[in-house]
């Protein structure tokens, strides 16, 4: 009996090696580093939104935005790059990418929607640059993933 249970372990154990290797790369590879660099903006985005004073900047001289307030803005954005730390060493990422790609596009609509609403012509450079990051994101996530 023993040895059975041994042999059954041994079976699983060997199992959960040969899951793990297809599920996580060795190395990042182009996904791996481009969800790093996104992570990483991220994160420093949402510090530089919590670190704010109502300055000069979208949206921090409004204090809120859709009527949540830039500090949760900027915890939302920390936990979006701290999620897509979580793909860099993944096979399967594409929920990483989704979220990234996701984050830009809302950030870059809520800008030109306010770019519309209130005729504030400076905020076409920040939509236009979030909507280019997501557009990015988006081709960059078909590519192929090396084995």
């Amino acid at each position: 009996m023993r040895l059975t249970a041994f042999l059954n372990l041994a079976y699983l154990q060997e199992g959960a090696v040969k899951l793990n290797r297809e599920l996580i790369k060795h190395e990042p590879g182009r996904r791996g580093f481009l969800l790093l660099i996104l992570g990483c903006q991220e994160i420093i985005y949402g510090t530089a939104l919590i670190n704010s004073t109502y300055g000069a900047w979208w949206p921090a001289s409004k204090g809120e935005l859709a009527g949540v307030s830039v500090d949760i803005w900027g915890i939302v954005w920390i936990s979006f790059g701290a999620f897509l730390f979580t793909g860099i060493y993944l096979m399967k990422d594409r929920y990483q990418f989704a979220a990234a790609m996701f984050l830009n596009s809302l950030w870059g609509m809520l800008a030109f929607y306010f770019a519309i609403a209130s005729g504030i012509g400076g905020l076409w450079g920040p939509a236009s640059t979030y909507i280019a990051i997501s557009t990015i994101v988006m081709l960059s996530s078909g590519w192929r993933v090396i084995k």
